[in-house]
């Protein structure tokens, strides 16, 4: 039984989000178009595109030219231009989460003591969308839709620590986890559309209010070894048993024929055409089954353990190596399209790097320190905005990113408890860059520059 006392509570927490996508067209002033030349007041310096193979490409003041040559830009409505239906929408989201946990110090034996927690969460979540649904050139276009559920969760959890002779430690964790969707993946909103001639396949995207979390059983064990409270070594593995994930889903078989039905009814298409109602739907959902495994490895290791000659010195380093059986489908974008020409088809987990490490170098003395550090972490899926201000995948280029960061501290007279700081981060101006398929095919490449700080700090 728990020898450590009780802690418990109940928690409520909201969430909501409401996105609106105003967008509109540009139209030149009277007198001005269908074209115009831009004076070259408004030019700027050529943009470097050479990362790309480009070279140089024109580049001008747009604000400026935009007040120049355009009309105020005003945005358009929902009503008369469905294409936006999907663009607009609000989610809601309650959670109560009551817990219940119980903290363990037993003595097992003369050389060694259990020392941890097992808990219990009971997790209410109610969820809930509203948005439009496009219907091309009916009425205005657009119906209102709403929709949401509501599901329970219990999250049991137990942690276990056993302290070891010669400051050696197992640690051993088993829980239930749990991860809500984002926001924009509860979005009611469903965008949906056909062409006009006979062969056209209806299509169409939406978001899921009904979706479920990511849900797994994880489990860790873990090995640290302690030198005289100056460093330590630790190695450690994990198992998590994925039962519901979240991934973008095309059902090719949809039934588009309500859609179809409303277009037929208001003429849209031509005489003698038959369309045809079963095309593509892209939207989120849940997946079931999978796992995610890996391997930690972390040190902490002050000079002194080595000999007085290094004492001033350290490294901090640690590594991880992860791998997932999962893959997901990355639908195409367009939702009249039948190829993946901009979806990546099957892909790993999204956000997993299969490798990352960090490492800091460090010297302290006499209130000076200097330390470098550098993580890393191999090529990803990552989410980006898109032009739509919509999430997207792209893959994404392993980097490296290192950091320099030096101090001094006065330590007596009439400076002291007065410290100076300077710092440099990202060193080598790491690129960020992101491709589609292969690294040759380019998408984004962005620099963000070096960042310097310069501070002081006074401690009473």
């Amino acid at each position: 039984m728990p020898s450590g006392g009780y802690i418990g509570g109940v928690n409520v927490t909201k969430r909501n989000k409401d996105k609106q996508d105003h967008e509109g067209g540009w139209n030149f002033q009277t007198g001005l178009g269908p074209s115009a030349l831009v004076d070259p007041k408004y030019l700027l310096s050529p943009t470097n595109l050479s990362y790309g193979g480009v070279g140089n490409a024109l580049a001008w003041d747009v604000p400026a030219v935009l007040g120049a040559y355009f009309q105020p830009w005003a945005p358009l409505s929902i009503a008369g231009n469905g294409w936006l239906a999907g663009k607009n929408w609000g989610v809601d989201e309650t959670v109560t989460t009551a817990s219940l946990r119980g903290n363990l110090n037993h003595e097992l034996s003369s050389s060694v003591t259990l020392k941890g927690n097992v808990g219990l969460q009971f997790v209410h979540t109610q969820q809930s969308s509203y948005s439009w649904e496009n219907l091309q050139n009916v009425a205005n276009g657009v119906l209102p839709f709403s929709q949401g559920t509501s599901y329970n969760d219990v999250l049991p959890q137990l942690n276990l620590a056993f302290l070891l002779p010669n400051q050696n430690t197992i640690r051993f964790a088993i829980a239930r986890e749990m991860a809500r969707p984002r926001l924009d993946q509860l979005k009611a909103s469903i965008d949906q559309g056909i062409g006009t001639g006979a062969g056209n396949l209806p299509g169409g995207s939406a978001g899921n209010p009904l979706l479920k979390p990511w849900r797994a059983d994880a489990v860790d064990l873990s090995w640290e070894k302690y030198f005289s409270n100056k460093g330590y070594v630790s190695a450690a593995v994990f198992y998590k048993k994925l039962n519901t994930y979240i991934y973008n889903a095309s059902d090719g078989n949809h039934d588009f024929s309500v859609m179809v039905g409303q277009l037929q009814s208001s003429g849209y298409f031509p005489s003698g055409v038959n369309p045809l109602t079963i095309g593509t739907l892209n939207t989120p959902e849940n997946g079931q089954g999978g796992n995610l495994r890996g391997v930690e490895l972390s040190a902490s290791l002050p000079g002194d353990l080595l000999s007085e000659v290094t004492r001033d010195f350290g490294l901090q380093v640690s590594l991880a190596l992860t791998d997932s059986s999962i893959t997901v489908y990355d639908p195409p974008s367009g939702s009249n399209s039948t190829i993946p020409t901009n979806g990546l088809g099957n892909i790993p987990l999204p956000g997993l790097s299969k490798t990352v490490w960090n490492a800091t170098f460090f010297y302290e003395h006499a209130g000076f320190s200097a330390r470098v550090s550098t993580r890393a972490r191999s090529n990803y899926i990552g989410e980006i905005t898109n032009f739509s201000n919509d999430r997207t995948f792209q893959y994404v280029k392993g980097n490296q990113i290192t950091d320099f960061q030096t101090s001094y501290e006065w330590q007596e007279g009439k400076l002291k408890g007065l410290s100076a700081l300077f710092q440099i981060n990202n060193l080598t101006n790491e690129p960020y860059v992101s491709y589609q398929g292969i690294e040759s095919r380019m998408m984004d490449y962005q620099t963000y520059g070096k960042q310097f700080f310069l501070g002081l700090n006074y401690k009473l």
